[in-house]
């Protein structure tokens, strides 16, 4: 019987593949998140902005800022979960 070698790469484009419905889904949940949510949490975290930056750009206090990202942290959880749910029912109960 031959034996089939891999050089570890067999896998790759299907990672990439998971790796990209990832990242769609947590842009459709944060595309979800209220303005007063979203807005704080894409400064924070896709614009690197610091706490204090985020107050001055939006005009609101640092300690709005952070219940801001806070609550939109806890709701981007419960629909990252969902949506990890739904794939699971979706393909058996077997995780990807």
């Amino acid at each position: 019987m031959d034996s089939i070698e891999s050089n570890g790469t067999d896998f790759i484009p299907e990672a990439n593949l998971l790796r990209n419905e990832k990242i769609a889904e947590v842009r459709h949940a944060m595309q979800s998140l209220p303005e007063k949510f979203r807005h704080p949490a894409a400064l924070f975290y896709l614009s690197d902005l610091a706490v204090a930056e985020i107050s001055e750009v939006m005009n609101i206090s640092p300690g709005t800022v952070k219940s801001r990202l806070y609550r939109a942290r806890k709701r981007l959880e419960v629909l990252l979960k969902d949506i990890q749910e739904y794939h699971d029912g979706v393909s058996g109960g077997v995780r990807r």
